[in-house]
């Protein structure tokens, strides 16, 4: 492992750090956001809700165009572009004091984010040639936004960060910083031609995903994925408070607590061990673990502690295991000169987590436990979509060769496609 880390580049190494320190310090304060709005407009939570989720839904909508636009134009600009826009909308919301400005500025947050995720993943594949090395990168991109993630709250509690709109300006530096270091480390990276440009054009990577299958059933089981992942965010703590009101908040923080101690614990040992495992592999055993986590939670014994805990670590465990493989999948399905778009298109599962909550609530209300066997039965429907996925792969990796020679690029093998 410690010998794939000297395949990572300047570049690889600022954009995994860039994107712990930003996801830290958003993390430390974007939470409050619903205070905020609840304290500063009066807001009621259902809008506030509506406000929020524009911002999800809006870097969904973006993603795919983004990611084609690092394929045309190269990942500098664009990621440059988002690091800006990001510093934007946090340094208008620190000043901002009319309703309309807000949610402007939540909308550019979102709008930031598509501008820097897929292009920052494709950059990573850019700059490692070794599949082995791009995988660990992947992982630790992973593992580094799930510690931000999970420190980020209690360090923004800690110091008081919670729904003072000054602290917005903490955000706005840290996105100028990352700026600054992406335009020092990209200082290398080459012009994309005229001929990768004219394949990668819009109507181009559209012609080629219509025809990716393989691709097309990958992205339609993340879709189903983040509906039933939204579950633990969304519809658990409503769930938890049915069945156990006398301990309902305490227990839906422990679960918390358990997820993000699994994931930082767990990653890296679980990739050691799996090393050996083929990518779809590694697939088809992390959605087992889903199935089982979330169906665990309609047929425990719900007056148990440890047998919660114990489900919410099964389900966790898969996370660890699926978020950075499907990462990785994603990157080596991609043709070189299309992965921005393909990270982009991937993102359309956003809506998939933006629309988990209302159809959990809605299962919750009409079946009480059922959403959760609901969710197991989708999670199976996501993994024959993932053999179908798998089934294609040989046959396609002619076609992709032949993709990339007709954009005049020399064809790495990707050793797990």
């Amino acid at each position: 492992m410690f010998a794939s880390l000297k395949a990572f580049t300047p570049l690889v190494w600022t954009t995994i750090f860039g994107t712990f320190l930003t996801r830290l310090t958003y993390f430390m304060i974007w939470p409050f956001m619903a205070v905020l709005l609840k304290d500063r407009f009066g807001l009621p939570p259902m809008v506030i809700g509506v406000i929020l989720s524009g911002a999800a839904l809006m870097g969904s909508s973006l993603s795919f165009f983004v990611g084609n636009a690092s394929d045309r134009f190269g990942r500098r600009v664009v990621i440059l572009a988002g690091t800006l826009t990001s510093a934007l909308a946090f340094g208008l919301l620190a000043i901002a004091t009319q309703l309309e400005l807000f949610i402007l500025c939540i909308l550019l947050v979102g709008a930031g984010y598509s501008l820097l995720d897929p292009p920052s993943k494709a950059m990573m594949s850019d700059e490692i040639a070794d599949p082995k090395s791009r995988e660990l990168a992947f992982n630790l991109r992973y593992f580094m936004l799930n510690v931000g993630a999970g420190t980020g709250p209690l360090i923004g509690l800690y110091f008081g960060l919670t729904g003072q709109q000054t602290t917005f300006t903490l955000l706005m530096t840290t996105y100028l910083l990352w700026a600054a270091a992406i335009a020092w480390f990209s200082r290398h990276q080459r012009a994309v031609s005229a001929v990768q440009k004219a394949a990668a054009s819009v109507s181009n990577t559209w012609k080629v995903l219509k025809v990716d299958r393989a691709f097309q059933w990958l992205v339609l089981a993340n879709l189903l994925i983040m509906v039933c992942y939204a579950q633990f965010e969304a519809t658990l703590v409503q769930f938890v408070d049915a069945v156990r009101p006398e301990r309902s908040v305490q227990l839906y923080a422990l679960l918390v607590t358990t997820n993000a101690l699994t994931i930082v614990c767990c990653q890296f040992p679980l990739l050691a061990l799996l090393r050996s495992f083929a990518l779809h592999q590694r697939i088809y055993l992390s959605l087992a673990l889903f199935a089982l986590g979330f169906s665990a939670y309609g047929w425990i014994p719900h007056d148990n502690d440890l047998a919660w805990i114990l489900a919410t670590l099964v389900m966790s465990l898969g996370e660890a295991i699926l978020f950075p493989t499907l990462n990785v999948q994603i990157d080596t399905m991609a043709p070189h000169h299309l992965r921005g778009s393909y990270f982009g298109a991937n993102a359309l599962h956003g809506f998939g987590f933006a629309l988990g909550p209302a159809l959990g609530g809605i299962l919750l209300q009409w079946t009480g436990v059922g959403v959760w066997w609901a969710c197991a039965g989708v999670l199976l429907l996501a993994f024959a979509l993932y053999v179908a996925t798998v089934r294609l792969l040989p046959a396609r990796q002619i076609w992709v060769k032949q993709l990339e020679q007709d954009a005049g690029l020399a064809h790495a093998a990707h050793s797990s496609s």
